[in-house]
């Protein structure tokens, strides 16, 4: 500490109370941590007013002793939920992919200091090329790189999974493979029923397609929860409404496409 400040000296010598905070102590290293630092964070502490708190690791074996006046708390681990929480506070969303949840899960260890070391290295290395579409369902989906591979993150809820991985996984899948035809048909169909539907985002419903009376026509399946499974097994389509448009009334165009497609 000396080395860093000399200014330090004067402060023990004057007797003034002192703070000091030492955060990640397992990492440190250099003239912070020479044995001229260490006698004077130990040796000193009882005749003077010094308190040295230090962070570590649970089983990291520091270099210091043990001392009477000592004195440790040890912080239960985060739970795999709990750093998934964690992680969803660090980038600001209510949701993560299940594939990130259980990589950042995996890596952390229980450690909040590491919950935000993963999760942002992750976006500093470019493992995460980007995250979150303005769709419903299907919003925290992320696509990146790991060791040179292709990177995609899936949402937890089985209906915006399914969604996702039909929207982009497969026509990516498909690209990769050579294929030219990698997007389906879509057209046109008259709504049977009001649909509710927020500005600002593309919201894909699971519908049910007939052609009739030499129009085709569309109606819901019902619910559409992301949970709602029932819904892509009662549908035969999607009816696509694009990010600008709001509710739409019975008797409107909207544009479907059909699962055969797919």
């Amino acid at each position: 500490m000396l080395t860093i400040d000399p200014a330090f000296g004067g402060l023990i010598q004057a007797n003034t109370a002192i703070v000091r905070l030492w955060t990640g102590a397992l990492w440190a290293e250099g003239p912070a941590w020479n044995s001229q630092a260490r006698c004077l964070i130990w040796s000193d502490v009882p005749n003077n007013r010094i308190l040295d708190i230090l962070t570590y690791r649970t089983g990291y074996p520091h270099p210091f002793g043990e001392r009477t006046y000592h004195s440790r708390v040890v912080l239960t681990a985060l739970s795999a939920e709990d750093s998934v929480h964690m992680a969803e506070a660090v980038l600001s969303t209510e949701s993560l992919p299940q594939d990130l949840n259980a990589l950042v899960a995996a890596k952390a260890e229980g450690n909040p200091f590491f919950v935000e070391e993963v999760v942002k290295s992750l976006q500093e290395v470019g493992a995460i090329d980007f995250w979150q579409v303005a769709m419903q369902p299907g919003r925290p989906f992320a696509v990146g790189h790991i060791d040179g591979a292709l990177f995609f993150g899936l949402p937890g809820n089985p209906v915006a999974s399914l969604l996702s991985f039909m929207l982009f996984v497969r026509p990516a899948l498909y690209k990769l493979a050579g294929r030219r035809r990698i997007f389906p048909p879509t057209w046109q169909a008259r709504a049977l029923e009001p649909m509710r539907k927020k500005t600002g985002r593309t919201e894909y419903k699971r519908g049910i397609l007939a052609f009739r009376d030499g129009d085709w026509e569309v109606c819901t399946t019902g619910p559409q929860g992301s949970g709602i499974l029932s819904s892509m097994v009662a549908g035969n389509c999607l009816v696509i409404l694009d990010e600008a448009r709001g509710d739409v009334a019975a008797g409107e165009r909207v544009t479907v496409e059909p699962f055969e497609a797919l």
